[in-house]
């Protein structure tokens, strides 16, 4: 009930995690809950991509240092633990961890509350990139613009389509990757919507 009724994401977070105590299925519960870890915590995907490096070694304190000490052994641990028992992780011929790209399916609550952390997390991330790495190894870029209603739906397809087509660029290699990145697109308010009487839009002040 709880839940249902709180409307703040931080709060509804937090009974959500709360429910998941109280699953029926233990298994399910148990699923659920390691999914969420992985949505919610922005190194899971790193380390999932970092495997994929000709250099990487499934060792905590090299993996900690490959992502610049943002995370600790403790996290690195249980975030190969986690990536295992989902099945994004996996051993080759070798005995390697490898990416192993099994889907990753979840409740649309579980999606929506843990895209809210992790995006929080990688704007933190962000903020420290920008004073700390050289612009050869980064891009940055802002615009403050004025859009009604239709533009706004355009530019947010526009984002969209954008991310499409790096993704489909991606699935075709070329050379070999030699570092993680993160890449993200923030569209967002910085005043409240005004319309005139006519309903048209008017000035943005």
């Amino acid at each position: 009930m709880q839940f249902n009724q709180a409307t703040d994401l931080d709060a509804r977070r937090h009974y959500y995690e709360q429910l998941l105590e109280f699953a029926e299925s233990q298994r399910a519960r148990q699923l659920e809950r390691e999914q969420y870890a992985y949505l919610s915590h922005w190194y899971c995907p790193a380390i999932l991509e970092l495997a994929s490096l000709s250099d990487f070694r499934e060792d905590p304190q090299w993996i900690a240092a490959a992502l610049r000490h943002e995370v600790v052994g403790r996290e690195v641990k249980e975030a190969l633990t986690l990536l295992q028992k989902l099945g994004l992780l996996s051993r080759d011929a070798d005995g390697r961890l490898r990416p192993a790209h099994a889907a990753l399916t979840t409740g649309e609550e579980a999606r929506s509350l843990a895209a809210y952390a992790f995006h929080e997390q990688v704007l933190a991330l962000a903020k420290r990139a920008i004073r700390q790495q050289a612009p050869a190894g980064r891009e940055f870029a802002a615009m403050t613009m004025a859009l009604s209603p239709e533009q706004l739906r355009a530019v947010k397809e526009m984002i969209r389509e954008f991310r499409r087509r790096i993704l489909h660029y991606l699935e075709q290699p070329q050379g070999t990757p030699a570092a993680v990145y993160q890449f993200g697109a923030q569209l967002f308010a910085l005043s409240e919507e005004r319309l005139s009487d006519e309903g048209e839009k008017g000035q943005i002040v």
